[in-house]
């Protein structure tokens, strides 16, 4: 007597369709992704050092120059490169969610400080 198809043997369609546990399994390791690993691994660097070395360097030749717009496009080069480096540096601020119970109310205040002499001003001027 001949075994009931299984859920990994049963075909959809005439190629094949879709198996249980079949293809590359995820976060498998093709040949390209293997052979950037490897030349990443032989060069000593990664590239976020990479990153850092590059936005340091025009830090470094930005303040050595006088002040201008050679200086401020150095500072420019430097904050574009840090930015992009900067994921995977410092973990994202995640927004928190306040729920707060009859028993415990989330207040609010706001506080100011006002120059009496710089109000009065105002009062007088209508400014």
């Amino acid at each position: 007597m001949p075994t009931p198809p299984t859920k990994q043997s049963v075909s959809r369609g005439p190629n094949g369709g879709k198996r249980i546990y079949a293809g590359r399994k995820k976060g498998s390791v093709n040949k390209l992704n293997k052979l950037i690993r490897e030349k990443v691994a032989q060069s000593g660097l990664t590239p976020l050092e990479v990153m850092q070395q590059v936005y340091t360097k025009f830090y470094q030749e930005a303040e050595r120059l006088a002040p201008g717009e050679a200086k401020l496009a150095l500072y420019d080069r430097a904050v574009a490169v840090a930015h992009k480096a900067a994921p995977y540096m410092h973990g994202t601020v995640q927004p928190v969610q306040h729920n707060g119970s009859q028993a415990q109310t989330i207040t609010h205040e706001h506080h100011v400080v006002v120059d009496p002499g710089e109000a009065y001003l105002k009062l007088v001027k209508g400014a």
